[in-house]
């Protein structure tokens, strides 16, 4: 739907806008949906400390891919350690039209 916010003598009046803005928001009403993907990695003897960050990088750049091709954007992030295991909280959102 194409809304113009122009009268025709191609000048933005207030009552025009409130018009053509609230008209906007009533027909299309977009709400975000959220997603949670959890990643464990689990410590090994090595002398290498950063083993988990090279070794889950690729992995956690393909979901990446696989989210934006359907219309995820990554919206926060968050790990924790637990032992030897390492836990990678990747948050997804994505607009949706009701």
């Amino acid at each position: 739907m194409k809304v113009s916010f122009f009268s025709k003598n191609n000048t933005l009046g207030l009552a025009d806008s409130r018009q053509a803005f609230f008209h906007l928001l009533n027909s299309h009403q977009i709400m975000k949906i959220y997603k949670v993907e959890a990643l464990n990695y689990y410590s090994k003897i090595t002398r290498d400390k950063d083993h988990i960050i090279k070794s889950s990088g690729e992995e956690i750049q393909n979901l990446l891919n696989e989210y934006s091709k359907d219309g995820w954007t990554l919206a926060s992030t968050d790990a924790t350690t637990f032992g030897s295991a390492m836990y990678v909280y990747l948050y997804f959102e994505k607009e949706v039209a009701e």
